[in-house]
């Protein structure tokens, strides 16, 4: 249980990402074709958009895989899933417990954290693979996750 025995509690730890506004992304594109990069924007709207891919892959893994990241041990800079037991009639709502940090959930509650998000992949599952696996081996700049622009 969490710390106040409430399993629903631990899904107030999960946190998604924003979505990119597109107003920043007007902004980026306007100042890119004048020819005035804001590679400061550039950044920043590199590192939401790798944030929103590995958000959308893991709401995949959850929903299809059975894997949960744990938010606790996101948080303390670990990566860890926990696996969760498949929904069944004797079980419609399998508890979520990381054997690592305690945190624990239930399966509704954590999919109320991502219902009304935009975050699933629908036909983009590959491109987010894709974006998560080349923005990880990016060389090192200010953001680490986004390539250099020269």
């Amino acid at each position: 249980m969490t710390a106040n025995n409430n399993p629903l509690a631990g899904a107030d730890e999960v946190r998604w990402p924003p979505r990119v506004t597109k107003e920043r992304l007007r902004h980026l594109y306007a100042t890119e074709a004048a020819g005035l990069l804001d590679k400061d924007l550039l950044d920043e709207v590199g590192i939401m958009l790798y944030l929103r891919c590995l958000a959308i892959l893991d709401v995949y893994s959850a929903l299809h895989r059975g894997m949960v990241r744990c938010p606790r041990c996101q948080q303390a800079g670990r990566v860890q899933y926990v696996a969760r037991d498949q929904p069944a009639r004797r079980n419609p709502n399998p508890a979520i417990h990381c054997e690592v940090c305690g945190w624990e959930t239930d399966w509704e509650a954590y999919q109320r954290t991502f219902r009304r998000r935009q975050l699933n992949a629908g036909g983009a599952t590959e491109y987010s693979r894709r974006m998560w696996t080349t923005t990880r081996a990016a060389p090192h700049r200010k953001s680490a996750c986004w390539p250099s622009t020269g």
